[in-house]
């Protein structure tokens, strides 16, 4: 195994903690969420599974190129569509984190 390992750790711990915290109060509460900011609401099942079981997968070293990428969307997205719009600190919802970890995923 090479260097980048513990980048690939960090990652998942990252994605699995937020997946965790995010689903926390229930899928409904993503779901309406994302509807209130003009999303599907079917994009909750995709973010979770792809939090949750990509973290996993990342952290175990599967599929690691695919994952990361769809993680990067996610950044992306969530930066574009929610975080964006509060600063770069935000409060709680700024996209400083996104910004941090998106060059790991890529």
């Amino acid at each position: 195994m090479d260097n980048e390992w513990w980048a690939w750790v960090v990652l998942g711990i990252f994605f699995l903690i937020n997946g965790f915290v995010k689903f926390q109060g229930g899928i409904s509460n993503i779901t309406g969420w994302l509807e209130g900011i003009g999303l599907p609401g079917f994009l909750a099942y995709a973010v979770y599974g792809i939090e949750l079981l990509g973290s996993l997968a990342v952290i175990l070293g599967l599929a690691t190129c695919l994952v990361s990428a769809l993680f990067a969307l996610i950044m992306i997205g969530a930066t574009l569509k929610a975080n964006l719009a509060v600063g770069f600190y935000g409060q709680m919802a700024g996209w400083e984190l996104n910004l941090a970890f998106l060059p790991i995923a890529v």
